[in-house]
């Protein structure tokens, strides 16, 4: 048996924080950028178009797409452990 974290492989649950990157808030312009007013004490960075439902639109059709494309490869197989086993070229079969 191979330790794959002594190798430096990660496990599935880092995922995620891939697929997060798609979901930030792109689109989303400053007050500056949008020539709307400042709030007083507000930070120069703050959003001023900010829509959280577009944001969780995304996060779902995201997430939805993400798990047709897992469970259709449960099913039919298109991606096997034996087609990404790197053990071989890293000379690690005996």
């Amino acid at each position: 048996s191979i330790d794959l974290c002594r190798l430096g492989i990660r496990r599935a649950h880092h995922r995620g924080q891939q697929r997060g990157f798609l979901v930030m808030p792109f689109g989303v312009r400053t007050h500056d950028e949008l020539g709307v007013e400042k709030i007083a004490g507000q930070a120069h960075s703050a959003p001023a178009n900010f829509d959280p439902r577009r944001i969780m639109l995304r996060a779902t059709v995201l997430s939805l797409v993400s798990f047709v494309l897992y469970y259709q490869n449960y099913v039919h197989h298109w991606v096997t452990i034996e087609d990404i086993d790197v053990a071989p070229w890293l000379g690690l079969v005996k």
